[in-house]
């Protein structure tokens, strides 16, 4: 089984949300979990820090950990706002330019499904700052939350007829499924499936995260799934997400270890379109 890493950037900084209720959130989430004891002082004084600086990004770090570690990770960057996705498109061609630079590929962190023709718009405003020429998408906010989006299979092909190569969108323990030569890449694991089950805030332990892991990693590997793709954030790759970092870091070694291969989604397509798994 391969699998493929990416990243998704939600935030540049804490103050693109002055008028929403992401900072509130944020400090009351960091609180409740240090009242739990999931998480220790020094994390919840170095968030509250956080608030003060350009810190709710670490883009740069974890592109120097995954290039130290050959990760073929993908960063999807978002070209227009909502769902208090809040970042200019100027701050993010700057990242697309700095990601593309040191070797990574970027997709669309997309706002839009509904419409092909939103959906287009989106995939151009990136088109335009790149010319990259394959492009991925995956809608901001997908998950398990009551205000997460969840798209149906009509709602993807929607992004397959504005033009995208590829999606990461939806949620299933089954392999890649295409309509022709797009294909959706289901997520399977999510950084939010291990850190937080049932609540908004972090509620296990890092054993416990490990443990779910594995055990998500073997039974997709039992049934046979051929990429398997992983979402991690890297709002999370600091020290006041300490647990969430060090569990990256323990994840791609673990990987390592075990002989999986990593992929990326460029490979990954190439190989589903020639029939080569």
């Amino acid at each position: 089984m391969k699998v493929i890493i990416s990243h998704d950037v939600d935030h540049l900084t804490a103050w693109e949300h002055v008028r929403d209720l992401i900072i509130p959130k944020f400090v009351a989430r960091f609180g409740v979990e240090w009242v739990l004891g999931y998480t220790k002082w020094r994390e919840l004084m170095l968030a509250l820090r956080s608030l003060w600086t350009d810190s709710w990004q670490h883009i740069e770090e974890l592109m120097d950990f995954d290039e130290a570690h050959g990760v073929p990770s993908t960063f999807f960057v978002a070209t227009a706002n909502g769902r208090k996705l809040c970042y200019t498109l100027t701050s993010a061609r700057e990242w697309v330019s700095r990601i593309r630079s040191r070797g990574f590929d970027v997709g669309v962190h997309g706002i839009e499904y509904e419409s092909a023709d939103k959906v287009r718009a989106e995939l151009s405003g990136l088109r335009e700052a790149t010319g990259q020429d394959l492009f991925g998408i995956r809608i901001h906010n997908i998950g398990f939350s009551p205000s997460s989006v969840l798209l149906s299979a009509r709602d993807v092909l929607n992004l397959k007829s504005a033009g995208y190569s590829f999606s990461s969108t939806t949620f299933s323990n089954t392999g890649p499924w295409s309509s022709g030569d797009f294909w959706e890449f289901p997520v399977q694991l999510m950084d939010g499936h291990v850190f937080r089950v049932g609540r908004p805030w972090k509620n296990r332990t890092p054993g416990q995260m490990r443990e779910s892991t594995i055990r998500r990693l073997n039974d997709a590997a039992t049934r046979g799934v051929s990429h398997f793709s992983l979402l991690f954030h890297d709002g999370y790759f600091c020290d006041y997400y300490q647990d969430y970092k060090e569990w990256y870091i323990w994840l791609v070694r673990y990987l390592k270890d075990e002989c999986y291969e990593l992929c990326g989604y460029r490979d990954a397509l190439r190989e589903l379109n020639e029939g080569f798994v």
